[in-house]
């Protein structure tokens, strides 16, 4: 199962021409998670566990993920002040790649002025 997602995979499907256009881009993705991840991250294992398969319609239950058969969900954004904070606690920093520790960390989403892309 190939799964893409992320701010880019966002701002594709955001500003797509025409509706099959990102599975154009992406085209060897089996879904698209074009918003928050959340809810997909639990919803798609927890469909392939239930015998979901590869170009099946069972994802089409999981919101904001979008399938060949539905290509336009709706895509939800929760309250980030419901979210629980980042267990940070769990990293192994002397594991960690970079000479230094560095934390990516938004408090927020999107825009304030809804001008900006590179934020989402």
């Amino acid at each position: 199962m190939i799964v893409f997602g992320g701010t880019e995979v966002g701002d594709v499907v955001k500003y797509a021409a025409e509706p099959d256009a990102p599975w154009r881009v992406f085209q060897d993705a089996d879904l698209i998670v074009p918003g928050e991840g959340e809810t997909a991250l639990i919803g798609i294992p927890d469909a392939i566990g239930d015998g979901a398969v590869r170009g099946g319609t069972d994802f089409d239950a999981i919101g904001g993920v979008m399938t060949r058969s539905r290509p336009d969900p709706v895509i939800a954004y929760g309250s980030v002040a419901t979210l629980a904070s980042p267990a940070y606690d769990v990293w192994e920093w002397g594991r960690y790649w970079s000479p230094e520790p560095v934390i990516l960390y938004s408090p927020t989403r999107g825009c304030y002025w809804n001008k900006c892309t590179f934020c989402d």
